[in-house]
């Protein structure tokens, strides 16, 4: 996954740049409007098979259908710097659960309805490779904030509804086509963590599990600079 990333965006690179430029050098340029801005984004989220700790022991794992992500940011550009605030709701349903007779009404497996969801508060920073005579612009981010993540279980037999605010952290990288000077559609790859939430077990009183969580997204959205 990583390589073929890696690939496509040398790739978007490389064809952003005119024919007649074959023999020139590629000039990184200041973006052409700087200020203010907001963004909307939507797409699938991707979360890995979750594993669920209890008592630091590995005791239960889940799968999950694609899911979907929604988010908006205000931010400001500096030329080929921007800076921004991002919130993101994503949500993913289980696919099946399995857990073993170590956790409290268990054994129990199966596919249900059950889903996590997380509301993350992210501070981004991204580099846009502005390409003379090219509208396509490369970029690449990271951000830092931090995550409510709910995991509703009520259907396994592990009777979990419960919520935790943790530490959350996002690679990103990807492609934006200025429509205008002002207004910029994009595609892009995400990589969201968290540290471990905890979540109590409702059958297990003062009882705690830990699961992991992380996802792998795509997301297209448009940015307006004013």
């Amino acid at each position: 996954m990583k390589r073929l990333i890696l690939l496509i965006f040398i790739a978007l690179v490389f064809f952003s740049t005119p024919a007649q430029a074959e023999d020139t050098d590629i000039k990184i340029l200041p973006c052409c409007v700087e200020g203010a801005y907001i963004s909307g984004n939507i797409g699938v989220t991707f979360l890995p098979d979750s594993e669920f700790e209890f008592f630091g022991a590995e005791v239960a794992q889940s799968s999950h259908d694609p899911g979907f992500n929604i988010g908006g940011a205000v931010g400001y550009d500096f030329g080929n710097i921007r800076a921004e605030f991002e919130v993101t709701f994503r949500t993913a349903q289980w696919d099946e659960f399995a857990a073993g007779p170590t956790v409290p009404g268990c054994p129990c497996t199966g596919p249900d309805d059950d889903h996590f969801s997380a509301t993350s508060f992210m501070v981004n920073g991204f580099y846009d490779f502005n390409i003379e005579n090219s509208r396509v612009v490369p970029y690449l981010g990271t951000g830092l904030g931090g995550a409510n993540v709910r995991l509703d279980g009520n259907d396994t037999g592990l009777t979990v509804v419960d919520t935790d605010f943790v530490f959350a952290y996002q690679f990103m990288g990807g492609v934006g086509f200025e429509v205008t000077p002002s207004t910029t559609l994009t595609l892009g790859y995400r990589y969201f963590a968290t540290t471990n939430p905890n979540f109590d077990i409702f059958l297990a009183p003062g009882s705690e599990i830990q699961v992991t969580i992380d996802a792998h997204e795509i997301v297209a959205g448009a940015r307006f600079t004013f």
